[in-house]
């Protein structure tokens, strides 16, 4: 092979090794950033769907656990699934109830009552804490379907609750464990 073609060779190689880390490294931005959504939409992974509002942003996306955000920063949904095999939606509650007072000592709990979502028993709990000295409200849904356990919870800062509080339940009543 002529010293030229060697040449021309090794450029080639170089622009397609070049080409492929750049395309690997947004793939990899992409995956880890936030998704915007233009209008409502679904997200939907091999665990659970749930429905988005429009302008809202998917955090998380390709993983088990997600946020979806408002274009309100302290305005969110998270939606968490159990680790470990749930044996019962009481003592998933309890679970739940132990970790948000464990991360958040303010955690306080308004009320709490047993509603369906999407066919699925569920309990429904108004809270109060704080997170990094804000101080939120939110709504909770704590599913189990088989032995997945679903924790979600739509809050807001308390001044924003009558703005917010209906999309969060939107979003929060969409949540379908497959």
């Amino acid at each position: 092979m002529s010293t030229a073609a060697c040449s021309s060779k090794t450029a080639a190689t170089s622009a397609t090794n070049t080409a492929i880390q750049t395309t690997s490294a947004a793939a990899i931005t992409t995956a880890t950033t936030s998704t915007a959504l233009a209008s409502a939409t679904t997200y939907a992974n091999p665990l659970y769907k749930v429905k988005t509002l429009a302008q809202w942003t998917v955090n998380g996306a390709n993983a088990k656990d997600i946020t979806v955000n408002s274009p309100d920063p302290n305005t969110y949904v998270r939606v968490i699934t159990a680790v470990n095999p749930v044996t019962s939606l009481d003592s998933y509650l309890a679970t739940c109830v132990s970790l948000f007072k464990f991360e958040f000592p303010s955690y306080a709990q308004q009320s709490q009552s047993k509603i369906t979502v999407n066919g699925l028993p569920a309990y429904s709990l108004n809270v109060t804490f704080t997170k990094d000295g804000v101080p939120l409200k939110g709504v909770m849904y704590v599913i189990v379907k088989g032995t997945q356990g679903y924790c979600a919870v739509g809050m807001t800062t308390p001044t924003l609750w009558s703005r917010y509080s209906s999309n969060l339940t939107t979003v929060l009543n969409s949540l379908s464990p497959n």
